[in-house]
């Protein structure tokens, strides 16, 4: 299996270069340093989520996808196939359990906050997507349009996110969470 920062480097690469973008292209619409982009696409330093988040923000796809590609042929996935990232600054553990495909819209993924942190995400004003959050362990507060909603194990959340959201553990024990995001089907 292809190590997850080298995932994400070719991903963002190859993204940019779909739209034709420089690495100065690509850091005015994303607000990330041209110099960051840079050490990101050779795989000299690790993404923060806030930074996918971003990036992907201004290259117009979910963070999903820049952590690898967008479908995968067959419909099995066993855990231990499962692409997983974590988050260099945070600790943030984010697990694809199961990828969007060629006859799927759905895409799961399973998260666990380390205790007492925050992750923060730049979305724009446009929902390309909905999420149901269900918590599984431990306590979440997720913040979205003005509103702080906690969930406790066994809660479920349904959204469009727009704008910024952030999620944060309010507990001393790490806490793990689904978000099952339902996106756009394409011809």
């Amino acid at each position: 299996m292809m190590d997850i920062d080298a995932q994400i480097a070719d991903r963002v690469k190859q993204l940019r270069t779909r739209h034709g973008w420089t690495l100065e292209a690509l850091a005015a619409r994303s607000g990330v340093s041209r110099a960051m982009i840079s050490k990101i696409e050779r795989r000299q330093t690790s993404a923060t989520a806030a930074l996918l988040s971003r990036l992907g923000v201004a290259l117009d796809v979910p963070v999903s996808d820049l952590l690898g590609p967008k479908e995968r042929r067959g419909v099995l996935t066993r855990k231990a196939q499962r692409p997983s990232w974590r988050d260099p600054g945070t600790g943030f553990l984010r697990e694809i359990v199961s990828s969007r495909s060629a006859g799927s819209a759905v895409e799961v993924v399973e998260v666990e906050l380390p205790a007492s942190v925050r992750v923060d995400y730049t979305l724009d004003s446009a929902p390309r997507y909905a999420q149901h959050i269900v918590a599984l362990t431990g306590g979440l507060r997720v913040a979205h349009g003005g509103q702080e909603i906690g969930l406790e194990p066994g809660d479920a959340l349904f959204m469009a996110p727009s704008g910024p959201i952030s999620f944060h553990n309010t507990g001393d024990h790490p806490c793990r969470y689904l978000v099952v995001l339902e996106h756009p089907r394409t011809p």
